[in-house]
């Protein structure tokens, strides 16, 4: 994935093009105070113009080199702060091994904790189907029963609803009875 600068659009709402799998785009709006620290980063750090021709395609995040990050760029920058977080909080982590792909995965799994509808999280995480992002979003007890709840079809507890299967199931089932 690169991002260059012209990629950011700055303004009441910022908006980021991402160019994904397949050279797919998408635009993604990001909150406030992360455009700051973005446009902090790029404009104060980097010292680009975000408006002139000058540095339009200049990469966001390059390497040392100033080429764009390579797939295992990434994985070495989240393998870095990873290690520097557990090494301070060692309590908060369940797993040995942390990708950037894992991320991706729980980005999917907070929103429907939050009570995000399927479709946004679709399109927040740029699959053409949503039968791809079931695989992201693993419904737990937890998820289910607050859906329930939400919809008043009156179970209190949800039981044995473990297998990717069951929860794929279940999670159609109330994302169809959201959508109704």
């Amino acid at each position: 994935m690169r991002s260059y600068v012209n990629d950011v659009m700055f303004g009441k709402t910022t908006k980021l093009k991402l160019v994904g799998k397949g050279r797919k785009a998408r635009s993604v709006s990001i909150p406030g105070n992360c455009a700051k620290i973005l446009r902090d980063y790029i404009v104060g750090a980097r010292g680009l113009d975000i408006c002139g021709e000058r540095d339009k395609l200049r990469h966001v995040f390059p390497t040392q080199t100033h080429e764009k990050m390579s797939i295992s760029c990434v994985e070495e920058v989240v393998k870095k702060y990873v290690a520097i977080a557990k090494k301070a909080h060692p309590s908060l982590f369940r797993q040995n091994r942390y990708s950037p792909h894992s991320f991706r995965h729980s980005i999917a799994v907070h929103m429907l904790e939050c009570g995000e509808s399927i479709a946004v999280i679709r399109a927040f995480l740029g699959h053409a189907s949503i039968a791809t992002t079931m695989i992201y979003a693993s419904v737990t007890p937890e998820i289910a029963n607050k859906y329930l709840k939400d919809r008043d079809i009156g179970i209190e507890t949800l039981k044995d609803a473990t297998s990717k299967k069951e929860q794929s199931g279940l999670l159609s089932f109330l994302q169809k009875s959201k959508l109704d």
